[in-house]
């Protein structure tokens, strides 16, 4: 017997490595479409996450006033304690408290300031220790009335080295060098406090502790 072989034209097969070549550049196209699926659902994932977390944030504060704990209401006691202690005015306590933690006694800071008032454990909290032989710990400053005396006592020994409210609040938000630079500086200081601030974080920060001074004024009368 003969034996027939079927041989395909030239024509036939480029069609068949047409065929193939599509077949691999479609497996292509499917193996890059579910990166980009993958990106676009993690992107979702990030959002939905920031999302609840701005949720918990919001969700914390308003549990803390329902509790009457985000308010100066829950503080009075330890405010009028401090202010008594230390000769110091309090609505500038409650100024304070409202621009350092808006009333959350355990907010700390991206540098580790903590409670109330922000103090800074490694600063801060030793000269307030020393000032008043006192041995706080980092931990205490979760304790509202330890903070706010801390707090209180610190506002009171920058005021007593400036004499002045608004360079007092400078020291206490940007500390003491820097303030002590600018004093030197004839275009932002005169008689030997400040006119004004270069920094922008820390003017901001004395024109928000101005503005809650006088939403406070009278408030425990």
């Amino acid at each position: 017997m003969n034996e027939r072989r079927s041989h395909k034209s030239a024509p036939d097969r480029r069609k068949t490595a047409g065929k193939k070549r599509n077949k691999r550049s479609m497996v292509k196209e499917d193996a890059a479409k579910p990166k980009g699926s993958y990106a676009l659902v993690i992107l979702l994932i990030l959002l939905i996450i920031a999302a609840l977390a701005m949720l918990t944030v919001i969700l914390y504060r308003n549990s803390l006033r329902a509790r009457n704990i985000g308010s100066p209401a829950a503080y009075k006691a330890y405010v009028l304690e401090s202010a008594n202690e230390f000769s110091f005015p309090v609505d500038l306590i409650l100024a304070v408290i409202r621009a350092e933690s808006d009333f959350d006694p355990n907010a700390v800071s991206d540098v580790g300031a903590r409670g109330l008032m922000q103090i800074m454990p490694k600063t801060a909290l030793l000269d307030i220790n020393r000032m008043l032989k006192t041995n706080y710990s980092t931990e205490d400053l979760f304790d509202p009335a330890i903070n706010i005396r801390c707090g209180t006592c610190y506002l009171a020994y920058l005021y007593d080295i400036f004499h002045d409210y608004d360079t007092a609040l400078a020291a206490y938000n940007a500390g003491m060098g820097n303030v002590w630079k600018w004093l030197k500086e004839e275009q932002y200081a005169q008689d030997g406090k400040l006119t004004a601030i270069p920094n922008r974080e820390t003017a901001a920060y004395v024109r928000n502790v101005n503005s809650f001074r006088d939403e406070y004024r009278g408030i425990y009368d």
